[in-house]
């Protein structure tokens, strides 16, 4: 759960202009685009046999989630909170 805390507040704090994370926290039509892309192509690697590009696609879909966080200004926490919620029901 570090890592992904760490990620969020390199994705927070970007002050990068022309970086990709603030063009697509600039753009939500861009950022929407982008979840999707990602989510279609982790679907394409769940429905192969080889695992071979499966971590690849899932952490491309896992940072583009990431990035709408912080473009919703929601907290890992709230995310984690809910989790454990579902866990014990």
């Amino acid at each position: 759960m570090k890592i992904i805390k760490k990620i969020i507040n390199l994705i927070k704090n970007s002050k990068n202009h022309n970086g990709y994370s603030y063009s697509l926290i600039k753009n939500k039509k861009k950022m929407e685009r982008k979840i999707l892309e990602e989510s279609f192509e982790l679907i394409c690697e769940i429905r192969k046999k080889s695992n071979s590009n499966f971590i690849h696609e899932f952490c491309d879909l896992l940072y583009h989630m990431l990035v709408a966080l912080v473009y919703k200004k929601i907290s890992f926490n709230k995310i984690k909170s809910e989790l454990l919620k579902r866990m014990s029901n």
